[in-house]
């Protein structure tokens, strides 16, 4: 496709998509103080099949459909989670390993969402106490679903493989795509509204993301080169990435040598989906391993 097509084409398909106007920034979320507490009694009143939406078990079906095809996060197949008509949702939910955000109670199968949409701090071998407490009561068929757009860090996991076998790692973003597609009855109207301001907020309060998209329209019409730029900065991204994390190496060991006065060597490390920088003092008087999960943590050891 030449460069004069592409233009008539983005041309054409930016007629079509539809134009934003100031009323779509409204989202009814935004007139209340909406903390973590508020997403968690919201999403559970969503899945619990005996809540007063009229969906029954609509939206808890498409949760568990997705939670079966993926894998935990030390990449084993898990469970395949068989909810019957047994089914009790809960809330801060007390139990000897700490208070569940959400717990789904079935008969012979449990479920427990740990709800870090806020972006609250990861409890000390949290997810792994959960996972330990499931595994006591469902044996195999139990599992924790960690709510969060960054990755659960070592510091909740643990050190037990169970934990890694029994943990899904679920996003806000791929929530937002399950409750999306889930076809709530047609005359339910007032849920159908609820559940898209429910998404509104957590794609532009919790994930950043610009609903706006007359800069999307005004780009296709306007400057179809720089759409271009996109396209190759997507089809390169992988080259991209290796040669920033390289850049990224080489600036932090001058800087450390400079800081230290001594040499130091960098090596990337992956464990248990999360991966890294790991920084060693020629001496190894001092060792820093930097881990990156949406924000730089620093750990150090002997």
């Amino acid at each position: 496709m030449t460069n004069e097509e592409l233009k008539v084409f983005l041309q054409k398909a930016a007629d079509v998509l539809p134009t934003h106007t100031e009323t779509d920034n409204f989202c009814s979320f935004d007139l209340f103080r909406i903390d973590e507490m508020t997403i968690s009694r919201t999403l559970s009143f969503l899945i619990d099949p005996s809540a007063p939406h009229g969906q029954s078990s609509l939206f808890l079906d498409a949760l568990v459909s997705h939670l079966n095809q993926v894998h935990s996060i030390n990449d084993e197949k898990h469970i395949n989670l068989k909810f019957d008509d047994f089914v009790k949702v809960h809330t801060e939910y007390p139990t000897t390993s700490g208070r569940f955000d959400i717990f789904i109670e079935g008969k012979d199968y449990g479920l427990v969402i740990e709800n870090k949409s806020n972006g609250a701090k990861d409890g000390d071998c949290q997810i792994q106490n959960y996972a330990t407490w499931l595994a006591e009561k469902y044996k195999e068929r139990g599992l924790v679903v960690y709510l969060s757009e960054k990755y659960p860090s070592s510091y909740t996991l643990g050190d037990s493989e169970l934990t890694t076998k029994r943990t899904v790692h679920l996003t806000l973003r791929k929530l937002c795509e399950i409750l999306e597609n889930v076809s709530i009855t047609p005359e339910c109207e007032k849920l159908k509204f609820f559940v898209q301001d429910f998404i509104k907020y957590i794609r532009v309060h919790l994930c950043g993301i610009d609903m706006n998209n007359s800069w999307l329209l005004d780009l296709i019409k306007n400057d179809y080169q720089q759409l271009r730029a996109v396209f190759e900065i997507h089809n390169n991204f992988h080259e991209m990435l290796v040669c920033s994390q390289n850049q990224f190496s080489k600036t932090i060991q001058k800087q450390l040598k400079e800081h230290f006065e001594e040499t130091v060597t960098a090596e990337y490390f992956s464990r248990n989906g999360y991966g890294g920088i790991q920084f060693q003092f020629k001496n190894a008087k001092h060792r820093d391993s930097w881990a990156f999960n949406h924000r730089i943590k620093i750990f150090k050891s002997n």
